[in-house]
């Protein structure tokens, strides 16, 4: 369940979403015309419209960012990864020591004894 806060979080994400969305799609719209682009070190040169050339350029940005902050995060992830493999090394351990007790711990059934004076007759 969200607290008051989280759900204004949330709706200020959605906003947000929202008005980038609206934006992009008209930058998208009135900027149709095309573009020189000349790639510096090389001569090379490509005509592309300008819309796709911001939009690559912005979701160029979002994959080196994301890509960033996975890299970023990766010490810490391998940390808890070997935390909970240690745990669950841990807890299996426990596990199979309390079947062993349980294990000892039954009685054993008792044998039927054979009625003699049956076997004997």
């Amino acid at each position: 369940m969200l607290s008051g806060v989280g759900v204004l979080l949330k709706l200020l994400k959605g906003f947000f979403f929202i008005t980038v969305s609206i934006t992009v799609v008209l930058f998208a719209i009135s900027n149709k015309h095309s573009g020189l682009v000349k790639f510096w070190p090389l001569d090379f040169y490509i005509e592309i419209p300008v819309y796709l050339l911001c939009l690559g350029i912005l979701g160029l940005g979002f994959i080196s960012g994301f890509l960033f902050s996975s890299l970023k995060n990766l010490p810490q992830k391998y940390k808890e990864r070997q935390t909970y493999k240690k745990e669950i090394k841990n807890l299996d351990q426990q596990l199979r020591q309390s079947n062993i007790e349980s294990r000892q711990s039954r009685t054993e059934i008792a044998k039927p004894v054979r009625d003699v004076a049956a076997h004997n007759a």
